[in-house]
């Protein structure tokens, strides 16, 4: 049996059973037998208790996204350049950080087919997205930094987002802030892709959407 098999059997299996036997865990024994030219793989996979219980953060996280955020910010690109450009970001305070949702559509197509869709992503320390035609969002500043790291340890460092067809879906949980600290700041998408080298901000080129965090009510 391929590993592949394997793999879909033990996925079809935690699928099946995850509600009778989450706490129990899998025994997969395999023996290979050889026949002339021919080996045969026999596989057995036993259900059987584990010291350790599987546990899964999935529905905790389905109900925080069911509620409502402590804070959010709408995004709109450079109107002169990204009109289509917009999104939402959703921010949920819990007590291992917070999570953050952000959904976007209309980003900019790749220059050619070997070009990676990859946007620079970050909270701004500035407080507004007004700017001036060199700079349409020069007034959110830079990177929001209150502790002076160098990048990419900046508190306002984000993972990238990954464009699709002109759409990018991110989810994830961070510790490097709280939901009152950048409230009141700017989340701004680039328009290359952060190296997490290049100081101070990555190389991540120019500034194509700001949004401000608000507080939800």
């Amino acid at each position: 049996m391929s590993k592949s098999i394997i793999i879909l059997t033990l996925i079809y299996l935690s699928i099946k059973y995850f509600n009778k036997y989450r706490h129990f865990g899998f025994k997969i024994t395999r023996k290979i037998t050889k026949k002339g030219d021919f080996r045969y793989t026999k596989v057995q996979i036993k259900i059987m208790p584990g010291n350790i219980p599987f546990k899964s953060s999935l529905p905790s996280l389905i109900s925080v996204l069911r509620g409502k955020p402590q804070a959010y910010a709408y995004i709109e690109g450079d109107p002169s350049i990204h009109p289509d450009l917009s999104g939402t970001v959703r921010f949920y305070q819990t007590k291992s950080g917070v999570i953050l949702y952000a959904e976007v559509m209309g980003l900019p197509a790749p220059d050619n087919a070997c070009a990676d869709p990859i946007f620079g992503f970050h909270i701004h320390e500035g407080t507004s997205c007004e700017g001036s035609e060199d700079d349409p969002f020069s007034a959110s500043m830079s990177h929001y930094n209150p502790d002076n790291c160098e990048h990419p340890y900046h508190a306002g460092d984000l993972p990238p987002l990954f464009g699709n067809n002109g759409f990018a879906l991110s989810l994830f949980l961070t510790n490097r802030f709280t939901v009152n600290e950048i409230t009141g700041k700017t989340i701004i998408i680039h328009s290359h892709p952060d190296d997490f080298t290049t100081q101070p901000s990555g190389n991540s080129g120019t500034k194509i959407a700001c949004g401000v965090v608000k507080k939800f009510f």
